[in-house]
């Protein structure tokens, strides 16, 4: 019973952090550069992301403490996933937001282009983690018996 609890837990917590993720990217970020001034939406980004990248982070690590038992492989992804949230909030995002302040665009653009690539990656990782522990969590909770 303890083995389909900790399966069942792993996949919403790790759907929390697929879906999660997800609408920030893909709902709030776009929304938000549509609709406010171009300063505004700086300001609001930049106290925005480092609680974005915190929440995914501590999401993450709950994701893999929660998949630990059932799954250690997908433990181990979703807490790398956690690490890339940390990386990006520790020392992708203050390097933006400095190449911004001082005008450097060119070095903006390339940190920018990095930061949205690294959003793709761990969408995609949570993604097949989550298709993973739903398909296969499962079924091996069941054959372990």
């Amino acid at each position: 019973m303890l083995e389909y609890l900790l399966v069942l837990l792993s996949i919403i917590v790790t759907a929390a952090l697929f879906g999660g993720t997800l609408f920030f990217a893909g709902v709030v970020l776009p929304v938000i550069q549509a609709k406010l001034p171009r300063d505004t939406a700086a300001e609001f980004l930049e106290e925005a992301f480092p609680i974005y990248y915190l929440t995914a982070f501590v999401t993450a690590v709950l994701a893999a403490v929660a998949a630990a038992r059932p799954n250690p492989v997908a433990a181990g992804v979703l807490g790398i996933v956690g690490i890339s949230f940390l990386y990006a909030r520790i020392f992708l995002l203050p390097r933006i937001n400095a190449a911004q302040e001082e005008g450097d665009m060119q070095r903006h653009k390339r940190l920018h282009k990095q930061s949205v690539t690294l959003t793709i990656v761990q969408i995609a990782v949570v993604m097949a983690v989550l298709l993973f522990l739903a398909i296969v969590g499962p079924l091996a909770a069941v054959l372990s018996h």
